[in-house]
């Protein structure tokens, strides 16, 4: 039988593929100043480890790691997947509008739709107009300046909570 305990057939039973996160700086960083130790970072498909993932593979990251800045972007991002933000209406665009789409960079996350900031610190998360579903993070707690949060009314085929 090969090394590879996801290759081959025990009892008749397919065993599950395993999904291991590598011990990265990132991953540290986040774990610290996460509300749950980093389970939810290891947790296969988590909009946590979702953002971890972006976060891992976005140019630029490296500069600003072990900053405010980063978690506040790592808050962000973590919104995004846990309320479904590649359906949303409004992403933002890139074109003249002045407002960047969500994901577009961590460069310019202040100009991202539907966000307010004052000296690259989020003031205001505007998401009114909008299609948001799931659940709005623990993460959002990260963002320590942060004095609006405005969601769309609701929509009685879609289900918004606040996470526990």
């Amino acid at each position: 039988k090969p090394n590879n305990p996801t290759s081959y057939v025990l009892d008749n039973q397919t065993l599950a593929p395993t999904f291991v996160i590598p011990s990265t700086p990132l991953l540290f960083f986040l774990s610290n100043n996460s509300f749950d130790n980093g389970a939810a970072l290891l947790t296969n498909g988590t909009p946590q480890q979702q953002a971890m993932v972006w976060l891992e593979n976005e140019k630029g990251t490296s500069e600003i790691m072990y900053t405010d800045k980063l978690l506040q972007i790592y808050a962000l991002v973590t919104l995004y997947y846990a309320t479904s933000g590649d359906q949303w209406l409004n992403r933002g665009s890139n074109d003249d509008s002045g407002r960047s789409l969500w994901l577009f960079s961590t460069y310019n996350y202040c100009e991202w739709f539907g966000l307010k900031c004052d000296a690259d610190r989020i003031q205001v998360i505007d998401l009114q107009n909008n299609t948001l579903n799931g659940s709005i993070p623990l993460e959002i707690g990260l963002l320590s300046s942060l004095g609006k949060l405005t969601c769309p009314a609701r929509d009685k085929n879609k289900s918004l909570k606040i996470a526990h």
